[in-house]
């Protein structure tokens, strides 16, 4: 691991080498990152039409569409496939029936017909049992060639869809649950509110109520929310309501006020700006960093996250020297594409 505190998988694994590894934002993604040894990950959230969260860049889909006037269910059959260097957000329908033939297609053993499972009247229990099955098939088969996080097909269809917030959450408790006590280290899990609908307090303090049964799980196997966004009400909102007497877990949250999403300079009164809305960390790109700002951040008792946008498309070499310029000037976390370039 390199010297900063955090090194934060950009929307799950963000990219390996010089292509995207898993769709952004899906638990393929958070698999994979956790296997390369991230100790903090960053994802964006979304409400839905029903009331729900869902971890998805965009604030529109394909179609035009409003994110907040879709129903979760939807959502979460859909593969976003978000790699960003190759089609930004752009959506395609996933059919998990399609993509499970293709992969039992590569692996002809891993078929229905073989699990020996029969058709009942009613279909829905017999259909788990081919589910199991076939789960089962591929667990004896190819679980000492895959990587630790390769799951079994028909758990790959999932993952690589749009991940509600309560299924990063548990897949998070799950894998550091399942660490041995030692091995467990700190873990920054960022919440970005993407949403527009987060500038209102109500969907922001349904997201923490959502949140609130969470936190206490998570704490106990060293995993830490921290709520991010450029819509600095939302934090405002956040902490108003994380604060209140009748949810009290202000303390167990970290808010963090965005900068600069358009390669702008910070502005002259973000100090003022982040003690009035009660922040605790500041995350801005790389650019407007320098020992000056990372002091004064640090003076006021802020942890500064730092992110290279990968619009920029640095080579290799230059992320590498903005890293080290990053480092040394004492840059608290660094939320990054290429794991591989900080991790090894």
């Amino acid at each position: 691991m390199s010297s900063f505190e955090f090194v934060v998988g950009h929307r799950g694994n963000g990219a390996t080498g010089e292509s995207p590894a898993c769709p952004e934002n899906t638990l393929f993604a958070l698999r994979a990152g956790l296997a390369a040894g991230m100790n903090g990950v960053e994802t964006d959230v979304q409400l839905t039409s029903d009331g729900r969260f869902v971890l998805f860049h965009g604030d529109e889909l394909a179609d035009g569409r409003a994110t907040f006037d879709v129903a979760a269910e939807e959502l979460m059959a859909m593969d976003f496939g978000a790699k960003h260097k190759l089609q930004g957000d752009e959506a395609k329908e996933l059919d998990l029936l399609e993509e499970l033939r293709v992969t039992m297609s590569r692996s002809p053993s891993l078929s229905l017909m073989s699990s020996g499972v029969e058709e009942d009247e009613e279909g829905e229990e017999e259909e788990q049992d081919v589910v199991t099955a076939i789960d089962a098939k591929f667990d004896a088969e190819h679980a000492a060639t895959g990587p630790a996080w390769c799951v079994a097909p028909v758990q790959q269809c999932r993952a690589k869809c749009v991940p509600s917030l309560e299924e990063w959450l548990k897949e998070l408790v799950d894998h550091h649950a399942a660490l041995p006590s030692a091995e467990r280290k700190p873990f920054k899990c960022i919440l970005e509110l993407k949403s527009t609908k987060f500038a209102e307090a109500g969907p922001v303090r349904l997201l923490i109520d959502a949140l609130v049964d969470w936190l206490e799980p998570l704490a106990k196997v060293g995993v830490h929310v921290t709520l991010s966004s450029f819509c600095h009400d939302a934090l405002m909102h956040a902490h108003e309501y994380a604060s209140s007497e009748e949810v009290g877990v202000r303390g167990q949250l970290r808010l963090a006020l965005l900068f600069n999403r358009y390669n702008k300079p910070l502005p002259s009164d973000y100090l003022a700006t982040v003690a009035s809305h009660h922040g605790d960390e500041v995350h801005c790109g790389y650019f407007a960093l320098d020992a000056d700002v990372v002091s004064a951040m640090h003076a006021a008792n802020l942890q500064v996250m730092a992110w290279v946008p990968h619009s920029h498309a640095l080579t290799g070499k230059q992320m590498d020297e903005q890293h080290a310029r990053l480092q040394s000037i004492g840059v608290d976390i660094m939320c990054c594409d290429h794991l591989d370039r900080l991790i090894n």
